[in-house]
């Protein structure tokens, strides 16, 4: 009798294989759009007139003079309106009993709803954030940060964004988001070599990169995303690939 014959292929009950993302990856929600607690669906909030700040009053006055008046800023409102998110993944009595514990179908489906939500918030923040209308910006061409590109200055780019945030709010900008693909070629740069080469590890990382550019905080954003329809071959992508958004919250 062959060794075939003897035994029946009878799959592993502590061991599987499976595809799976951290959840501390899907951090945009995090970085650029954290949660605000409101008490009703739809309501409005104030919005301070930016045209009004920032301007110097006259406070010289004559003795015994009354001081200048000044008046509170304009205010307008906006609105917003909640919308309800949720997915569901039916479990059977038969799905559980028929189930061998390596593929327990309560983790699953955890698993996955878990990170069907996260992807879809992640996915929606990138469409409404990431354009032309979104925030303003300026577009670079493939290549441009490339380590033997010389004539790339990624810090001095950085800097001008930071400046311009300064500039027309006042605040002063404490994150820089961006794809896994960016910060890697970034990271590469000769223009954050030479500002790391006498580090201990001469490697540059998320903190290290802040500190140069004095950015509170660095955040890599490494959600991949299926960019094909099922049923097709699957291929995979970064969800903000070569996204990069200088802010402040």
């Amino acid at each position: 009798m062959s060794p075939l014959q003897r035994h029946q292929a009878t799959p592993l009950v502590d061991y599987s294989i499976k595809s799976m993302q951290d959840a501390a990856d899907f951090n945009a929600g995090e970085i650029i759009a954290p949660v605000k607690k409101v008490g009703k669906e739809t309501d409005t909030y104030y919005i301070y007139n930016l045209a009004q700040q920032f301007r110097r009053p006259s406070t010289l006055r004559s003795d015994k003079e009354p001081s200048k008046r000044i008046d509170f800023t304009e205010l307008s409102t906006g609105a917003y309106s909640l919308k309800i998110h949720s997915l569901e993944m039916p479990i059977s009595k038969v799905d559980r009993e028929s189930s061998d514990p390596a593929v327990n179908p309560d983790l699953d489906a955890i698993d996955e709803l878990t990170r069907g939500i996260l992807l879809d918030r992640e996915t929606d923040i990138a469409l409404k954030i990431f354009t032309t209308t979104g925030v303003g910006g300026v577009t670079l061409t493939d290549g441009a940060y490339d380590q033997d590109t010389i004539t790339s200055s990624p810090i001095t780019d950085i800097n001008s964004g930071t400046a311009a945030i300064l500039r027309n709010t006042g605040r002063k900008a404490n994150f820089m988001f961006m794809g896994h693909r960016t910060f890697k070629i970034l990271s590469e740069h000769q223009d954050f070599l030479d500002r790391i080469k006498w580090s201990s590890l001469g490697v540059m990382t998320e903190n290290l990169m802040g500190q140069v550019l004095n950015i509170e905080k660095v955040a890599v954003n490494n959600v991949i995303q299926r960019t094909t329809n099922e049923g097709i071959s699957a291929t995979t992508g970064f969800l903000f690939d070569t996204k990069v958004l200088v802010g402040f919250n």
